[in-house]
């Protein structure tokens, strides 16, 4: 039981800090943010859904919905970085960064719920 739950507090904690490296920095800088870097946000992201599928409870039906919308915002930045014509310019990078942004928020969401359970478990 102790090594699920440090698992998983590691795997959310570890999306959570992987998606804010590569949403910090310009917006419309296409040098600060990298595709390794995403696609390592998107793969632990994907880590911590698995992990999260196991949970019946209402706080883990909770986790679950908002690691799939951190995977849907992944999947919308990895697919308009795929498929934009062209160098990356500033228009192009902002909207994947913004996607990323919209990941992050659905991953903090993920971090605070985790607290709060690991809280109400004491």
């Amino acid at each position: 039981m102790f090594n699920e739950r440090l698992w998983f507090a590691f795997f959310i904690l570890l999306a959570f800090t992987l998606n804010f490296s590569f949403v910090y920095g310009d917006i419309a800088d296409p040098d600060q943010h990298g595709k390794l870097e995403l696609f390592f946000a998107f793969l632990v992201s994907v880590v911590c859904m698995i992990l999260k599928f196991g949970d019946r409870t209402y706080l883990g039906v909770l986790l679950l919905a908002a690691s799939m919308v951190a995977n849907l915002h992944f999947l919308l930045a990895i697919f308009t970085w795929t498929f934009s014509t062209g160098d990356l310019d500033g228009s192009h990078i902002s909207t994947i960064v913004s996607f990323c942004a919209g990941a992050l928020v659905a991953n903090a969401v993920s971090v605070v719920i985790t607290i709060f359970d690991a809280i109400g478990q004491r």
